[in-house]
C-alpha cells in the first residue's frame, strides 16, 4: 500500500518538482505576510 501511495503521489511530476513548488507556495506566502526570513549563507 505505501509504495502504491507514493507512486501515485508522485505519478504526474517527480518528487523534486512537487517539493520545490511546495516550499514556493510557503515562500510566496511567507513574503505576502511578512514573516519570510532569507537563507543566511556563510
Amino acid at each position: 500500500m505505501y509504495y502504491y501511495a507514493w507512486d501515485k503521489f508522485y505519478e504526474e511530476e517527480p518528487q523534486n518538482y512537487k517539493m520545490f513548488k511546495m516550499l514556493k507556495r510557503v515562500m510566496d506566502k511567507e513574503r505576502a505576510d511578512g514573516t519570510f526570513k532569507p537563507r543566511v549563507r556563510p
